[in-house]
């Protein structure tokens, strides 16, 4: 649980056509990466390559994308409809950064 004044980089909600959804945020890569996250992610780089200053597998959108896919594997990265990420600190509307978009198929 995050402290008072401690909060994510970025929280971003995805949903899969069959209305699974999953709300998740910025953080480490994870340390299971499911294979058609994985594969798609060979567009930005690999999993833990560096795309300017994001590390693809670092953001919300992957992060949530993971869990969807490893969840509903039958479904690809392009398939996941995104609501805005939101920077919890200000409030702010974060654009996808490149690499997701690479990955994700935007």
């Amino acid at each position: 649980m995050e402290s008072l004044g401690q909060f994510s980089s970025t929280v971003v909600g995805g949903r899969l056509p069959n209305d699974a959804i999953f709300i998740s945020t910025s953080g480490p890569i994870p340390f299971d990466v499911t294979g058609s996250l994985g594969e798609a992610s060979q567009r930005a780089g690999g999993v833990g390559a560096k795309m300017g200053t994001t590390t693809v597998g670092c953001c919300g959108e992957f992060h949530t994308a993971n869990t969807l896919l490893k969840t509903y594997p039958q479904y690809l990265p392009s398939d996941i409809k995104w609501t805005d990420a939101i920077r919890p600190r200000g409030m702010t509307v974060i654009d996808m950064c490149d690499a997701c978009k690479l990955t994700l198929g935007k």
